[in-house]
């Protein structure tokens, strides 16, 4: 196995677990079918047994023994499931029967006592379920009647064959689809090892070609990111060695930098030794999120193996075994979604909304849960009567709202929980106040975090994955706002979060106007700062129609030799990730020799302590990605008039 190649190893891994699934799915789905079956001969028995029971009382009654034969000949031929059917009296004496020849007499030594029974007997070539049911609780007699098992045998065999047949077919789709995905996914590997040894030999100019979008694509651009870096560094090396051949002094400046890289290796090392212990503590939250259900799902499934398990039981087991699925999904959900924040895929989709339909949505849906948990559920609208649509994300803003009333519920086992908003200034802030358990001080930072959860030693356990507030607050920083929160412990906490306030009516008035940022700046040069290729386009793109002269640097390294050629440089758009030297270091260093040059910093990271380092560096202003190109102008032009 060790020495396979990849696709092989994938191929066969699914091919046997496949075949594993499918081992078991049948091996449950033909106990279940036996124990059903069996269930229902039980059933068909018990009833008929009974049914018939009044009648031949009344014929044992008046002591119509010829009624009570007919009425045992009208059941065997009625019923052709049925082997046989007697009477015995109150003596154990069998005064009818449906035998052609005479009683068997073997079938008096088992099930004749006086009450309602059911065994199962073997005659050898066919097997029975032999019923019997006392006559007016026994005065009269005991009827007993024996249904063939032959029927459900065969059902059985029917049932197994077709099992087996489908499950044959499904193993062989799934091994032609097993060779198909490790292929597919093994193709693209090959040819990117295959490109990836061109370029271990110095053929920088390589570049992959980019068939998808998944990871082996995010992996290829990175390589054609890397080469195309490695040609500017090549031609940069061959430039500083031959200005090094005729100018020995600048071998102090080469020293500089070298201590530079030195400090940003050091610091490199302490991020990532920073990130592992980061990853170990995030895997092994992870790992106790996923044991805890998968034990609940495997423990009650070996538990459903019993054979002594009765209904109730199974009901019981089966409910906790979804519940547990159920929670897994949660976590599942839960992680994707905070994936896709980190990865930047997380869109804000302004539509027209209607705050209070809004909150009334939530409201009448929690409020039978609340109920049904004695608390009470209270809400309060207060936008104005004339202001009642606005611009909001509202799938959002439906989640976050949720998120905390959930929490909520979660920690608060009486009293009550109240939500709704007010307008402040230029913005709506919300809240969700409850009367739990309250929150310690020490974590009121923590508790946005992710897998951050505050112990209730009242609940039978902290379940969840830990990841809906930093969800929410990632959302509400999207949208523009911030979320913080007041508690006392044993009183309660009160989550607040606001976000701009943007009136429908006006924004759409405000969008049908033409953009008039920007004049004409023919001749006037500015540097974009920004490593990605993609970026710089779209920024040269929104300016190009304003006669910008542009300048373009791939890090700050370039941007440091850009200010020393070009000396009417009038503004710096700065990124502040780009590899060599970064935006806040290329800043500082520009603020040693030039305290009046505009500088806005532009970055994907939007948190208040990034702006703040911006600002600490020596930014005159600061805008995030996606970049909105109205805002880009405007600031533009506030500096360049």
């Amino acid at each position: 196995m060790r020495n396979l190649k990849i696709k092989y190893k994938i191929a066969y891994s699914l091919i046997l677990i496949l075949i594993c699934f499918s081992i078991a799915s049948s091996t449950i789905n033909y106990l279940r079918e036996y124990r059903n079956s069996v269930e229902d001969y039980k059933i068909t028995g018990t009833s008929l047994i009974k049914n018939i029971e009044p009648y031949i009382a009344h014929h044992l009654y008046v002591s119509d023994i010829v009624g009570v034969q007919r009425t045992l000949d009208d059941i065997l031929k009625n019923n052709p499931d049925i082997l046989y059917a007697f009477i015995l009296n109150p003596e154990n004496k069998v005064i009818a029967h449906t035998f052609d020849q005479n009683f068997p007499s073997d079938l008096l030594k088992v099930n004749n006592e006086p009450l309602q029974n059911t065994e199962l007997l073997d005659f050898g070539d066919k097997t029975a379920y032999d019923f019997s049911q006392p006559i007016v609780d026994g005065k009269l007699g005991i009827i007993r009647i024996g249904i063939s098992r032959e029927r459900m045998i065969q059902s059985l065999r029917s049932n197994l064959f077709n099992i087996l047949t489908l499950i044959l077919a499904f193993i062989g789709i799934g091994i032609l689809m097993s060779f198909y995905i490790s292929k597919l996914i093994t193709n693209p590997l090959n040819d990117l090892v295959h490109s990836i040894k061109k370029i271990s030999k110095g053929n920088y100019k390589q570049t992959l070609q980019i068939k998808s979008h998944d990871e082996i694509g995010l992996l290829s651009a990175s390589f054609n990111k890397m080469c195309y870096n490695l040609q500017h560094l090549t031609k940069r090396l061959e430039d500083k060695i031959e200005a090094l051949r005729n100018k020995n002094e600048e071998y102090e400046k080469l020293n500089k930098e070298y201590k530079s890289q030195n400090e940003e290796l050091y610091k490199a090392k302490e991020k990532a030794e920073e990130s592992d212990k980061l990853k170990t503590a995030f895997l092994a939250n992870l790992s106790h999120e996923i044991r805890t259900p998968m034990n609940g799902i495997l423990g009650f499934a070996e538990l459903l193996k019993s054979k002594d398990l009765s209904a109730s039981s199974q009901e019981k087991y089966i409910s906790m075994i979804e519940e547990s699925g159920q929670r897994m999904l949660g976590l599942i959900n839960d992680l994707v979604h905070i994936s896709k924040i980190e990865a930047k895929q997380v869109e804000i989709k302004n539509e027209k909304t209607n705050l209070n339909e809004l909150l009334d949505r939530i409201y009448y849906f929690f409020k039978t849960i609340t109920e049904a948990k004695g608390l009470t559920l209270e809400y309060k609208n207060s936008t104005c009567d004339d202001e009642p649509l606005i611009l909001v994300d509202s799938d959002k803003l439906e989640g976050i709202l949720t998120n905390l009333i959930n929490n909520a519920l979660k920690y608060t086992e009486k009293g009550k929980i109240s939500f709704g908003y007010g307008k402040v200034e230029n913005k709506l802030q919300f809240w969700v106040k409850d009367t739990g358990i309250g929150i310690p001080s020490e974590m009121k930072e923590l508790v946005f975090e992710r897998f951050r959860q505050v112990k209730n030693t009242h609940l039978d356990g902290d379940e969840g994955s830990g990841l809906g507030l930093a969800i929410s607050k990632a959302h509400v920083e999207l949208m523009g706002g911030e979320i913080w929160l007041e508690s006392e412990l044993s009183k309660g906490s009160t989550f607040y979060f606001s976000i701009p306030f943007i009136n429908a009516k006006q924004e759409e008035e405000s969008s049908n106007q033409e953009d008039k940022h920007l004049k004409d700046f023919k001749d006037t040069t500015i540097i974009i700062a920004e490593d990605d290729e993609i970026n710089f386009l779209y920024l040269n793109e929104i300016l190009k129609d304003y006669h910008l002269n542009i300048l373009h640097a791939y890090n700050g390294q370039e941007v440091l030799s850009l200010l020393d050629k070009e000396k009417n440089i009038k503004l710096i758009l700065m990124d502040l990730k780009m590899p060599v030297l970064n935006g806040l270091e290329t800043t500082s260093e520009i603020r040693k020799m030039n305290k009046t040059i505009p500088i806005i910093a532009q970055t994907a990271y939007s948190s208040n302590a990034d702006r703040q380092s911006a600002f600490s560096a020596g930014c005159n202003d600061y805008i995030a990605k996606p970049i909105n190109k109205n805002d880009l102008l405007i600031k533009i032009d506030d500096f360049l008039v």
